[in-house]
């Protein structure tokens, strides 16, 4: 009785499995296919042999020519704490030139070290 209860489970396990993997087959052959799903992440981009061209060139040259089927695109991706930082300087400068309380300093650095002084 065990026995064919256990066989009975698993021809019903392998039967569903088969259903269910038709069904992804099925739906990965009608999907529209969608380059973003297939991402590589490349770091430590050496510089350009020549000074007039970019690391977006770099790379394009690099993958047409290791990997010409394949390619579609690329899109460059910067760190964005430096940005992030600029722009957290920028909004207290200006805050500080809103309520007028800019320091006169010659200094950039000095100028910015006031301000963060009198804004914190």
């Amino acid at each position: 009785m065990n026995v064919n209860l256990c066989l009975f489970v698993c021809l019903l396990h392998a039967q569903e499995y088969k259903n269910i993997t038709n069904k992804r087959l099925a739906y990965l052959m009608a999907a529209v296919p969608q380059p973003d799903q297939f991402s590589v992440l490349v770091r430590s981009i050496p510089k350009p042999g020549n000074e007039d061209e970019s690391y977006s060139k770099e790379v394009e040259d690099f993958f047409q020519r290791f990997h010409p089927l394949h390619y579609l695109s690329h899109q460059m991706v910067f760190p964005a704490s430096k940005l992030q930082s600029f722009l957290v300087c920028v909004q207290l400068l200006l805050s500080a030139l809103k309520l007028g309380c800019f320091p006169k300093v010659t200094r950039k650095e000095n100028a910015v070290h006031s301000v963060l002084q009198i804004m914190c």
